[in-house]
């Protein structure tokens, strides 16, 4: 064990992207594993993790988050940040996000810079939401027009 640690913790994300050889060496480590280290397999896409090393970890499968869950984690964020940040704009952006925590950073992170305030309008500007709105409105207006005769 190495000193004044009691663990290392070893993350190896997109685990289903590695090579054959790279599976082959990693189910070594797994079989044999050295007493201070803890390994974390993450994968999107687990049915292309070989066998041979799902049966050698315990699994933990996570559900989509919901959008209060998302909205509260992005106000931590932005908390954090030193941001502050309408109520309704964080809940257009985890509506963006399609109960992901990973693409809802990543639309906040790419809303949020270089300002230190994030409103409705400036998610709408930077996600172009307002112009597919506008742009769905005035179809169904169409199509209620045709329907209707006005």
């Amino acid at each position: 064990m190495p000193l004044n640690t009691r663990r290392n913790d070893y993350i190896i994300d997109e685990v289903h992207m590695l090579t054959t050889e790279a599976f082959n060496a990693l189910l070594k480590t797994l079989e044999e594993p050295p007493s201070h280290a803890i390994f974390i397999l993450c994968t999107t896409d687990p049915q292309k993790v070989p066998a041979t090393i799902t049966s050698r970890c315990f699994t933990l499968s996570f559900e989509k988050a919901s959008l209060e869950d998302l909205v509260h984690s992005f106000n931590r964020i932005v908390k954090g940040e030193g941001i502050v940040a309408d109520p309704q704009a964080l809940e257009a952006i985890a509506r963006r996000a399609d109960s992901s925590f990973r693409d809802g950073a990543k639309i906040l992170e790419e809303v949020a810079s270089g300002s230190k305030k994030i409103t409705t309008k400036i998610v709408e500007e930077k996600l172009n939401t307002q112009i597919v709105s506008s742009n769905i409105d005035s179809f169904l207006n169409s199509l209620l027009e045709q329907k209707t005769g006005f």
